[in-house]
């Protein structure tokens, strides 16, 4: 086990210090920090996230009622950058992201995908994304209009992997939940509340190529 400390920091006047940690098996110092408000525009969040080996990410949020994007730059190499966006109107959610690769001849697109989302309110979700230049895409359904209980679907192509599953409240203490897809994995768990701020969880993954795994974990307050 390694020993850590960590703390952090809220001045009041819009500068935090998010996480300070001390890592004591390679004496490795993390930093993450943000500034909102004062002389940065409504809207516009400030970050830093980095550490004391060869990490140092400069980034910023902007939200808005009609946006959210953010861009981030490693400022130790400078040889990457990240930009994303997100806007919708109503129940439809529309996105986008960019990887950059910088060097010498200018920046270059490394990765890029888009994204679409809607749902009706109590009744069905579902969401389409394309990624890797484009080249593959993720479909998910979800239905939601029986009581207590949720159900899902995602498809996958160009490798047409299918998986679903679905979640359901036996009472206000006990819910289930399972996932099965055509990768012949299954899996099963069960969250029980047996006291105030108290909760077991039971887990069972069934591979078709490995031995069945069990688990479990309490969690008290």
């Amino acid at each position: 086990m390694t020993p850590t400390l960590s703390t952090e920091y809220d001045s009041g006047a819009g500068f935090s210090l998010d996480k300070l940690e001390f890592s004591g098996k390679d004496s490795t110092v993390k930093t993450e920090t943000s500034l909102v408000g004062g002389s940065v525009p409504d809207g516009l969040k400030l970050e830093f996230k980095g550490d004391t080996t060869s990490n140092g990410t400069l980034g910023c949020v902007y939200e808005s009622d009609v946006v959210t994007a953010e861009a981030s730059l490693d400022i130790i190499d400078v040889k990457s950058a990240a930009v994303s966006f997100c806007t919708g109107s109503g129940s439809t959610t529309f996105g986008g992201s960019a990887d950059l690769t910088l060097d010498g001849k200018g920046p270059a697109l490394s990765d890029y995908s888009v994204g679409v989302a809607h749902s009706v309110a109590g009744t069905c979700s579902g969401s389409v994304v394309l990624k890797n230049k484009l080249a593959n895409a993720d479909v998910t359904l979800g239905y939601s209009a029986l009581a207590d209980i949720d159900l899902g679907a995602q498809l996958a192509w160009p490798s047409n992997a299918v998986s679903f599953g679905g979640s359901y409240a036996c009472n206000k203490n006990t819910t289930m939940k399972f996932k099965a897809g055509t990768d012949g994995n299954i899996a099963a768990s069960v969250k029980q509340t047996v006291a105030p701020k108290t909760v077991l969880v039971g887990m069972l993954n069934l591979d078709s190529s490995k031995t069945p795994s069990f688990g479990g974990s309490i969690t008290i307050g």
